[in-house]
């Protein structure tokens, strides 16, 4: 590629990684991490999930998958960024 666009396409690729890593940053807090632990050693417990754990059960999972993402976009921009090196 033409140098200014390889420095274009660069640019682009840190920023974009600088985003992602913004993005995964905040998803994991620590404190939700945390809460999340001590709910899922409680529920699993006794093998099964009560009526009254389903609520919290698919909150954890929500929010599993959204971290899920962030990490496979970071996983997708790193890999980019690293190619060649």
């Amino acid at each position: 590629l033409h140098l200014s666009l390889r420095r274009q396409r660069q640019m682009c690729i840190r920023d974009s990684i600088c985003s992602v890593t913004v993005r995964l940053l905040k998803a994991l807090r620590e404190d939700e991490l945390e809460n999340m632990k001590n709910q899922l050693l409680e529920i699993s417990q006794d093998g099964k999930i009560r009526d009254d754990e389903v609520g919290a059960v698919r909150k954890i999972s929500e929010y599993l998958d959204s971290i899920a993402e962030v990490i496979s976009e970071f996983k997708i921009m790193s890999d980019k960024a690293l190619k060649g090196k």
